[in-house]
Order: C-alpha cells, then structure tokens, then sequence
C-alpha cells in the first residue's frame, strides 16, 4: 500500500528497485508490477553473497536485456556495490513490456486506458489496479480524475470480472508470476550448494526437541552475557565502585558552593536527586546492561534463529490463542513493551492484537529487566527461577482465559525462514550503538524528570501520606516495607526509575520481599507511552480493561506469593 501511494503521487523521478537475489521469482514479480508504471527504474540484486551460498549463480546481463534496465549486485550489510548502484541511478531507464495478461484483460485495459488518462500517472497502471480491486487506486480516480471517470471504469471492471470464472486480481497475478518464473529461469542457475553447518543447525533449531535444548542453550548464554557478565562484572564490578568512589563524591562537591539547601538536594539527594537517582542510574546502572541485552538481541535477528523460534513456539502460542507469528512482537516486549504493542500491528486479526497486547502488557521492559538482573543476581538462583516462573504461568493462565472469552478463530501459520548466517560484526555493534543512543535521548530525560517529580512529592509530604494511606495494603497484604510504597510511585511514572530507587533500597527488603516487589512492578502498570499507544491502537475500553486487569493481577500475584512464602515457610535466603 506505501509503494502503490508513492507510485500513485505521481512525484518519483525513478524506482530503485531492491531485489531478493535469492528468492528472484518473488522480487520480479513485484518488479513485473511496478514497472508497469514506465517510471525510470534500477534494480539492485541485494544478498547476491547469501545466494551464491545457496549454490544460486546470477546472470544479470540477462536481466538487463529482458528488463530493459539497468541491473547492480549488491551486499548491502557489507557496503558491496553500493557505490556502483549510485552510478547506475544516474542511468536509470523505462523497463520494457514484458507481460501479456489474458486477451479479455487485455482488451479491459484498451477500454479503461482512454477512460484513465492523466498527465499524473501512467493510465494502464491505474487500469490494472481498478482490476485487481485495488481500493486505493479507486479512491485515487475518484479525487484526480472525478467520480464519473470512476463510474465508467467500474462499469469496464465489472463486465470483465463477469466474463471470466476467476477472479481478474487472480488472472493479472498468475500473469506477473508466469513471467516473473520465465525471467528467473533466464537468468539464475542453480548449482549444488557447498555443505555447509549452519544450515543443519538451522534445520535443528526448528525441530522439537533439538530446537528445544538449543533454545534452552541460548537462554543459558543469555543469563552468563547479560546477567553474570554484563550486570556483575560490568555493573556491580567495575562501574557501580567507580561511581561510589569517585563520581558521586566529586558530584557533591561541586554542589556543596549552592546557597539554597533545596537545590542542593535536588540535586545530589540519594533517593530521588536528579544526579544519583536519575542521571547516574540511568547511564551507570541500566545503560551498561541495557547494551549486552541489545548486543544479544541484534545476534538473534542477524543469525536468522528467531524465526525457527517462532515455529518452534508455535504450539505453545496456540495455547494462549496466538500463534508463531506472535513471537516476534512478544519477544519485542522484552527490549520495548510500547514497541511491541506498535508491532502487533502485524498481526492479521484484531483478535490476536487484543490478545498480544494483554500479555505483553505484563512483561518487563529491557530497562526494568536490567536492573532487575543485577538484583537477583545478588539472591539465590531459586529466586530467579521462581520470578521467571510465576511471569510464565502469568502469561500463560492470562492468554488461555482471555483465548477463551474472546470470540475468534486462529489463521495457520505461514512464515518466510532465512538461513542461518554468520552476523557482521560491525551491524551487530551499528545496532547496538543506535538502539543504545536512542535509550539515552529518549529515557535520560524522563528518569530525570521523573526523579524530580516524586523528590517534590516527597518533599511536599505526599510520600509520607501515601505510605500512611497504602501501609494496610501494602504492610499486611503484601507484606513489604513502607519503603515499597516509594518504589511503586516511582514505578507508576516510569517502570525503570522505581526499579533504579529499588535497587537503591534494596538493603531494606529481605528476599522474598524484594521477589514480591519486582512481580507487582512489572504487572502494576506499563510506561506512560505505552499507556498512550495502548488507548490509540486499542481504544479508550479495550486499553483500560488490559490495565486494570495487569493491575489486578500485580496485588493478586504479590499477595499469593507473600502468603504462600509464609506458610512454608521460604525466606529465599
């Protein structure tokens, strides 16, 4: 729809046209279509490195003469051919016409073009896509050429469609693949791969029980890269001393000079001062795990695994009313709740966008799971496993209710799976840096001010009331400290800055305490963007059924954990 708008505005002085070297037949195709627009045009044959992989050897000299325009072998990542891609679109041509549809389509187009003609766009295009029922270009002839030229050319469109026993977007498709096999067979030789390892690794990692233990595998390297490496050594190790010793201490001596005493401590105060509470634990606590989390992510997208993770998960997802197109978006949630619900987009029934957001809702945001790491690092490995437990059965008790409430049925799962590829070490750590630069302009700002707004909450005496209001709740439901009352407002304007004020306190709660506060915190309520796009992509009813029910679920899940620790018992000690 965003390259058919484009080619519609009748604006582009040529189409760069990026195919997929190793799934040719499918790129022309879509080329086959564009082309009928007679813009200027080049094509890229991008991945040309992945193909040859495949055993897949490339003529574009064929092309080029089939075509009728220019042809460039590129390895984007790598930056191969690029600089002769940019020459080649100062040389950019008019493809050729290639496709001869059915003769009573054919004829249709003879009856529309005149009907369609506009100095704008080329007139068989507007012609195919009225065909192919394309309602777009429908709305396009209504607004440029008037709604009588659009009442001629359905009239055209309906006596073909009733001359034919299929449908005419079938008829003009099979025609663009017909031509697009012809031309793929032209120019692409195949020739046997060589062996090659990581295609049966990618081969295992799809089926049961071998995908299983090597997804277990990557869980484990994630927990020594983000958790033992990232926030011990990194965090607790190196960064967090040199704060103690030496930022902080020259922190407050260049403050000491200010007169007003308020200042002061709005500034350096070691609860909800902007330099300790929220410069300091944003760029000293969260950014250094937030990086080896973003460096692990980048490697899973690149390697191509976490499709073979969506079929793998796909039973699974089916349990909880999704299926494996789900993962990908859920797994979002873990680097980006409000991103993950941006993605649901994606997803092809509302049903299944209702659901995912539920349950992503729920989930804590690579911010919050930051530092969440460093504490649990400090406690047994049985608090983790219970934590990492109860977030499970949350999800998976909260997707079956709601599966079966919620009216609809589950379309099968069809996905593309890449092969399985050596990530560029330099994309790995592109990415990284860009997703780790955008963490610092985006949240910095809001853990300062965030910090500045519960310090005059504080200071104003609304802390002490809303600690006096919550202690029945809080003290003899959840069993926690008065402490814990500081952590959830702070937590309900930003996930990650009660969980900095946590990991501050955290010398104030015992083990079990501190299990129980991280489950309310990650349940209580999502950041204020994704409060925002939940109410935009779901509406004012649907988002605040999703919060107050994650809210209910946080002081349920809290208490039953608090009271089932006391009946047996467990100190996690």
């Amino acid at each position: 729809m965003v390259a058919r708008d484009l080619l519609l505005s009748g604006k582009l002085d040529a189409v760069l046209f990026v195919a997929d070297a190793k799934s040719l037949r499918r790129s022309l195709a879509l080329a086959l279509q564009i082309a009928e627009f007679r813009l200027p045009m080049v094509v890229a044959l991008n991945m040309v490195d992945e193909a040859e992989n495949m055993g897949i050897e490339l003529n574009e000299d064929i092309l080029v003469r089939d075509l009728g325009v220019p042809v460039g072998r590129t390895v984007a990542i790598d930056g191969f051919g690029v600089r002769k891609l940019s020459e080649l679109l100062l040389d950019a041509r008019r493809p050729a016409p290639t496709v001869r549809y059915p003769q009573g389509v054919e004829h249709a187009l003879e009856r529309l073009e005149p009907v369609l003609e506009n100095p704008l766009v080329r007139a068989r295009a507007v012609s195919l896509l009225l065909l192919s029922g394309d309602p777009g270009a429908a709305d396009w002839v209504s607004e440029h050429l008037g709604s009588v030229r659009l009442d001629a050319a359905r009239k055209i469109v309906a006596e073909t469609a009733a001359s034919f026993r299929t449908p005419l977007d079938v008829l003009i498709a099979d025609a663009y693949q017909a031509e697009a096999e012809r031309l793929a067979e032209r120019c692409a030789f195949h020739v046997a791969p060589s062996p090659n390892l990581l295609l049966r690794f990618g081969a295992l990692a799809q089926r049961p029980w071998p995908g299983a233990l090597i997804a277990l595998g990557v869980l484990a390297v994630a927990y020594y890269w983000i958790g033992i490496l990232g926030a011990g050594m990194v965090v607790d190790g190196a960064i967090t001393p040199a704060f103690e010793r030496y930022l902080i201490p020259l922190a407050e001596r260049l403050v000491a000079p200010i007169p007003s005493a308020f200042v002061r401590d709005a500034i350096m105060a070691p609860d909800f001062g902007l330099l300790p509470a929220g410069l300091f634990a944003a760029v000293g606590v969260v950014l250094p795990v937030l990086f080896f989390f973003y460096v692990l992510q980048a490697l899973l997208e690149d390697s191509g695994y976490l499709p073979r993770l969506a079929i793998l998960f796909d039973r699974f997802l089916r349990r909880v009313g999704l299926n494996g197109h789900a993962l990908i978006p859920l797994l979002l949630g873990f680097s980006c709740v409000a991103m993950s619900v941006l993605s649901a987009r994606t997803l092809p029934t509302r049903r299944e966008r209702a659901l995912l957001s539920l349950l992503v809702v729920g989930l804590p945001c690579a911010p919050l799971l930051a530092v969440m790491v460093i504490i649990l690092r400090r406690m047994p490995p049985g608090a983790a496993i219970l934590l990492a437990a109860i977030m499970v059965a949350r999800m998976v008790a909260t997707g079956a209710v709601a599966n079966r409430v919620m009216s609809g049925g589950l379309p099968d799962l069809i996905m593309e799976v890449p092969r399985m590829r050596v990530p560029r070490l330099r994309v790995l750590l592109a990415k990284t840096w860009r997703r780790s630069l955008e963490f610092v302009r985006e949240a910095v700002p809001l853990f300062l001010v965030a910090s500045f707004v519960v310090f005059l909450f504080d200071r104003l005496g609304g802390l002490a009331a809303t600690i006096r209001v919550a202690r029945p709740l809080v003290r003899g439901l959840l069993g926690l400290p008065d402490s814990a009352v500081q952590v959830f407002v702070a937590t309900a304007l930003r996930r990650q800055t009660g969980a900095t004020q946590l990991n501050r306190l955290h010398e104030l709660f015992s083990n079990e305490q501190l299990v129980v506060t991280l489950l309310i915190m990650t349940f209580l309520a999502p950041c204020l963007n994704t409060t925002i796009l939940l109410v935009r992509e779901r509406g004012l009813k649907a988002a605040a059924a999703i919060l107050g029910a994650t809210a209910a679920s946080a002081v349920a899940i809290g208490a039953a954990v608090h009271w089932a620790c006391v009946a047996f018992g467990v100190t996690m000690g």
